[in-house]
């Protein structure tokens, strides 16, 4: 079910705008967590919300968990695969590709911003190094 998508003509910024929106937001399982975050990156990048069927539908971890198994998966890499094509090689992630940091039994979902990647956090953003990524997938 890999989705085809466009990168808007004026992408970085719409990113850039979006980044600077989220910087200080916290984290809340549902509205701004890992996945949602990445989500609203790729939204931002070509104008199509991947989550809209289950963005707000869950509250909880365990919640989100659930979801993620009545999509047929395990791990957010793999809910990543349902709708975007992995790199060969993350290290080769453009600003916008969405990058996965091991971290948890589920992993964490990020966005590339060239030799660096963005990471929701417990109260903010982060900044992680690409060299952090364990897989890439490739937005538009």
């Amino acid at each position: 079910m890999v989705t085809t998508l466009h990168r808007l003509p004026d992408w970085r910024a719409r990113l850039a705008r979006y980044l600077a929106a989220e910087q200080d937001r916290p984290m809340a399982w549902g509205a701004s967590d890992c996945v949602l975050f990445a989500a609203g990156g790729i939204e931002a990048v070509t104008g199509v919300d991947l989550a809209a069927d289950w963005r707000g539908t869950y509250a909880t971890a365990e919640e989100a968990a659930r979801v993620l198994r009545s999509l047929g998966c395990r791990t957010v890499a793999e809910l990543a695969d349902l709708y975007l094509s992995r790199h060969d090689r993350p290290a080769q992630a453009r600003p916008g590709d969405i990058v996965l940091i091991e971290e948890g039994a589920l992993g964490s979902l990020g966005i590339s911003v060239g030799p660096a990647v963005r990471v929701r956090g417990r109260e903010s953003i982060g900044t992680l190094p690409l060299s952090a990524v364990a897989a890439a997938w490739r937005v538009g």
